[in-house]
């Protein structure tokens, strides 16, 4: 397989919108309602159109491609003086285990890097198994909170912090 990690265009909108709807159905089923993962795949084009609009002033995207396909993607932005956030980190399932998703995490940790950016933050909502992939890389639960979702759904989401992050990228570029 070979995939290829860069900077999301406009013309990527509806693949990242459709890995986030399809992502969070593979992901969260039995976290969530069935409703609230139902209405992500009926607004897909609705959400496509907003995330086209959105990519037009936030450049913070990065996204994996494998065969001309949109397969996962990565946001990130500087939350203060150095200290950013992955606000996303999203891959279908098909593609996970493949390194796909630690390649996203290390180039997202690296443009975090590039804003003067040494910790950073990663929210992961309870239950989510990725949490294990956080933790071994060196990720730190710090405090768990509740979290409204746009149904006004409460889940519970546990904030990681990672402190370090280009000694972190260092160790991972030596392996």
């Amino acid at each position: 397989m070979n995939e290829i990690i860069r900077k999301a265009s406009i013309e990527d909108a509806y693949g990242i919108s459709y890995v986030s709807a399809y992502s969070w159905t593979e992901t969260y089923t039995g976290l969530v309602s069935d409703e609230y993962l139902a209405q992500k795949i009926n607004n897909l084009s609705e959400k496509a159109k907003k995330t086209e609009e959105f990519l037009k002033t936030n450049h913070n995207y990065l996204v994996a491609v494998v065969d001309n396909q949109v397969v996962g993607f990565c946001s990130y932005h500087k939350l203060e003086e150095n200290l950013g956030k992955i606000g996303a980190l999203y891959l279908l399932k098909k593609y996970q285990k493949q390194g796909i998703g630690k390649k996203l995490f290390f180039e997202g940790i690296s443009k975090l890097i590039d804003l003067n950016c040494n910790k950073m933050i990663i929210e992961c909502m309870h239950g989510n198994e990725t949490i294990n992939f956080y933790k071994h890389y060196d990720g730190k639960v710090i405090k768990t909170i509740d979290y409204y979702l746009k149904n006004n759904e409460k889940v519970k989401v546990d904030i990681l912090e990672f402190n370090n992050i280009k000694n972190l990228l260092n160790k991972n570029n030596k392996n």
